[in-house]
């Protein structure tokens, strides 16, 4: 008997041990985390993908300096460039950011490196996005915001060039439940002192041209992003996007002018300019996602408004002197260049991802209208009195209307080798109505714009990829108006109504 229960005692003793043990094996396996790295350097068909939260070089900063370290791309002096391409358009999440210059250098520095999972670089735009320019795309995709949870940031930064320039701003993110909101707000002031060198040739003379500058810049941005999610399946948003930039140029001048049989100096040309200028740039943009099912298929609809306005006013003064620096009597002349800019776009686009076990499948359409309206004044000041010019004012209307549909197929044809194939179609009408000339111009035209991927991957280290596509490089709205406009009394810029757009085949081999 008492074998017995000192076997039962035993057997207890084990059970309870072995509850214990499995116990505590279920709780340290209930906290196993799987983590897995992305290599900081992915090859996608279309487009390469540089995922910056593996990189320490890109940490601690903005988005301008993880693009700083991005393959492909080139930041020199806060200017942004892809290698190998003559534009550039940069978009975050997919949805393009619609500034230029100091305006989008500014709203780049708003964004921290953190902040940032991955930069897509895509040198040969698929079907899906316009076939205007021979133009890259960069596409900088964010971390999403923690559900039930908030953050902000501060930030402001000092540059010492040749003058002192300063930013300061903040941003606040915030995620509970069904919505999300994002918001920044940042203010830049400063100073630059570019210098430029021109040289002319002429038959009988050559022009050399020093223009050395100081230009002011007082500028204030933000953004304002609202998403709500019905559903697992279906959400909406809002995002806003506004700028308001003055800036003062002043502007020196000085021109040598030589003569080519005995090379010396026959006279001197001195000018010298103030520009104040504003503009000012409001864009709104509503979008909604429908997830069809768990494969990725999807249907987005984006609607975009865009407004545009930039005032400026010019008064310059120009001198002719002889080599000695004597004036030359009568050559005097002062006058003040007032020009108005007015640019409003309206573009809906929507677009269909169908993943199949055959290929990837997307398809779409866009619709964009353009209107721009520019009004130039000039009024002479040589006398010491304003007198308004009606030969030296301008009146120009542009309207420019596009609509575009896409088809592109993606297949992976074995573990080795991927394909992609795409073809847009793109029909224009445009219209120049020069008012002060009383002359319309118009122009339609229908293209077809294919794309071709092709890549192949020996092993995980190498990657080989050709891509091949059309593209058109439409005229800008002032090389299509016909007015003539002076910059100074010797240099003056006349459009060509005329103007047809140019088109474009890319081919380009990679080796990753």
């Amino acid at each position: 008997m008492k074998k017995y229960t000192l076997l039962f005692l035993l057997i207890s003793v084990f059970s309870f041990a072995q509850d214990s043990i499995n116990k505590i094996v279920e709780k340290q396996i209930e906290q196993i985390e799987i983590v897995t790295k992305k290599k900081l350097i992915e090859r996608k068909i279309d487009r390469l993908v540089f995922n910056v939260e593996n990189s320490i070089s890109a940490t601690g900063g903005d988005a301008l300096d993880a693009l700083k370290v991005t393959p492909g791309i080139r930041v020199l002096n806060d200017k942004i460039s892809m290698i190998g391409k003559s534009g550039m358009i940069v978009m975050v999440d997919d949805k393009v950011i619609k500034l230029s210059g100091d305006d989008l250098i500014g709203f780049l520095k708003t964004i921290p490196s953190d902040n940032i999972k991955s930069i897509e670089v895509i040198t040969v735009p698929p079907s899906k996005y316009e076939a205007q320019g021979n133009s890259g795309i960069i596409n900088i995709k964010l971390n999403k915001v923690k559900q039930n949870s908030w953050n902000s940031s501060v930030r402001s930064t000092y540059t010492q060039t040749t003058y002192p320039a300063g930013t300061i701003g903040g941003s606040f993110n915030y995620n509970k439940d069904k919505i999300s909101i994002e918001s920044d707000l940042g203010y830049t002031n400063g100073s630059i002192a570019p210098s430029y060198n021109t040289t002319f040739f002429y038959p009988n003379q050559i022009w050399r041209e020093v223009n050395t500058n100081r230009n002011y810049y007082d500028l204030v941005r933000g953004k304002l992003g609202v998403n709500y999610r019905f559903s697992d399946k279906f959400n909406i948003g809002v995002q806003y996007m506004s700028s308001n930039n003055k800036k003062r140029n002043l502007e020196n001048d000085y021109s040598t002018i030589t003569d080519n049989i005995s090379n010396s100096i026959d006279s001197l040309i001195v000018n010298k300019a103030e520009n104040r200028i504003r503009n000012r740039f409001n864009t709104v943009d509503f979008y909604s996602v429908y997830k069809l099912d768990t494969l990725g298929r999807k249907i987005s609809a984006n609607f975009n408004y865009l407004k545009f306005k930039d005032t400026q006013d010019r008064i310059f003064s120009s001198n002719n002197l002889l080599a000695n620096n004597v004036v030359i009597p009568n050559s005097y002349y002062s006058a003040n260049n007032i020009s108005k800019q007015d640019i409003e776009n309206y573009s809906a686009n929507v677009d269909v991802d169908f993943p199949t076990k055959f290929a990837d499948f997307t398809f779409g359409g866009k619709v964009s209208f353009t209107k721009n309206k520019t009004d130039l004044a000039l009024y002479n000041l040589s006398s010491g009195s304003s007198i308004y010019d009606a030969a030296q004012s301008n009146r120009f209307v542009y309207k420019e209307n596009t609509e575009a549909l896409y088809f592109s197929a993606s297949k992976k044809l074995s573990e080795k080798w991927e394909t992609q194939l795409g073809l847009r179609f793109e029909t224009t009408q445009t219209e120049g109505n020069s008012i002060s000339l009383d002359r319309i111009n118009k122009n339609n035209y229908s293209k077809l714009f294919p794309t071709f991927y092709l890549t192949y991957t020996p092993d995980e280290n190498n990657i080989f990829s050709i891509n091949y596509s059309r593209r058109l490089n439409r005229p800008n709205f002032e090389d299509l108006n016909p007015f003539r406009i002076y910059n100074n009394k010797y240099q003056y810029s006349e459009g060509n109504p005329f103007l047809q757009p140019s088109y474009s085949h890319n081919m380009e081999l990679s080796y990753t």
